[in-house]
């Protein structure tokens, strides 16, 4: 799991904060997306935890609380592109496609290599397939109101963005199910969440994964 530090990281800086909130914010007027309400890390603070235990959690506080808030600026843009106009579109397919081959090696070897192979198989964790997310963004018309280069770029990284959320909820259903400790009511949380336990039920998380091996229904 810890090999695709590098791919959240290059998520983060490169996807998030150079593209995002530096370059598309502005440009496309999207709405602020603060990275601390989706990105929470407070459950390596729950007592009954091993030290490593408390270190995977803040790890899966991180990578999940960063797929959620990539997802969500994608279905920004995707939603706004539709009210910009010719000359902004423009803008930034010349300020995206030469980084898209460097997207799409890391992203290739963050859920074909490290996931689909390293993790998945030997864990047998379900994987979503590209096709099958291809089919889904085409059924409902994700970004269909940009012409077919920035349809095709957009749909790209949502489906490597709705994988690797699939991914993730596999990852932490199996290792650290627990609700995080914040309560506020603008933190938005990953949507599997819902099958996780409160802090205080340790024990039974502790035998749901002995016995099923995962919090979630359809692993």
């Amino acid at each position: 799991m810890y090999v695709s530090a590098p791919l959240f990281l290059a998520v983060h800086l490169v996807g998030l904060t150079l593209l995002g909130q530096w370059i598309l914010t502005p440009l496309f007027g999207l709405p602020r997306t603060p990275s601390g309400i989706y990105i929470v890390i407070d459950r390596h603070k729950i007592r009954g935890l091993s030290l490593l235990d408390k270190f995977n959690c803040a790890f899966c506080d991180y990578a999940n609380g960063l797929c959620v808030l990539f997802n969500t600026k994608l279905d920004h843009l995707s939603a706004f592109a539709g009210e910009s106009g010719v000359v902004k579109k423009s803008l930034l397919l010349v300020l995206v496609i030469p980084l898209m081959p460097v997207l799409m090696v890391i992203q290739f070897l963050g859920i074909h290599v490290i996931y689909d192979v390293l993790v998945s198989r030997p864990l047998g964790m379900r994987r979503r397939s590209v096709g099958a997310t291809r089919r889904h963004l085409a059924s409902i018309g994700y970004a269909a109101s940009w012409g077919r280069l920035g349809r095709i770029a957009l749909r790209h990284e949502k489906n490597f963005a709705l994988r690797l959320s699939s991914a993730l909820e596999q990852v932490e259903s199996a290792w650290c199910p627990l609700i995080h400790l914040c309560k506020q009511n603008d933190v938005v949380c990953p949507s599997h969440h819902t099958n996780f336990l409160d802090a205080d039920r340790i024990e039974e998380m502790k035998r749901i994964l002995q016995t099923r091996g995962s919090v979630t229904p359809d692993r």
